[in-house]
């Protein structure tokens, strides 16, 4: 197996140690600027309280242009979401093909398809957005 440094492990856009596979886009971080601190925490407070359908609004008013969504950061999402890991974030920014450091202005629709889809699976935030959990049987 081939070990690779990521662009955050370089924690540098010309690192020339960094392969070119894992370097950032040129550009990509200057495209979209980061949102304001405040909106921000009032975001990241709202998908806190109401969980999944939040994180839902945010990537759908970041696709329609607002900049306070767009400058988010998925992985501060994720993680704000009620009944979410580290990693359970840490999977489904993996399983989209992206970092936890990219904004959510930068998601193409595939990846914004992988991440809802995926958060619909976990079985931990259906149980926090009130559907009851799955019944057991025994020797099932």
């Amino acid at each position: 197996m081939t070990w690779r440094r990521t662009a955050h492990q370089a924690e540098a856009e010309g690192d020339p140690r960094l392969e070119a596979s894992a370097r950032p886009a040129a550009g990509a971080r200057s495209a979209i600027p980061e949102a304001d601190a405040h909106e921000a925490e009032l975001v990241l407070a709202a998908v806190s309280t109401e969980g999944l359908p939040a994180l839902v609004r945010v990537l759908l008013a970041a696709k329609e242009g607002d900049r306070t969504a767009a400058g988010m950061r998925v992985g501060a999402l994720l993680r704000a979401l009620p009944e979410t890991s580290w990693f359970t974030a840490h999977d489904l920014v993996s399983l989209a093909g992206i970092s936890e450091t990219t904004m959510v202005g930068q998601l193409d629709s595939v990846q914004r398809s992988i991440i809802t889809r995926n958060l619909g699976r976990n079985p931990q935030l259906a149980r926090a957005e009130g559907a009851p959990a799955p019944e057991r049987t025994p020797g099932s």
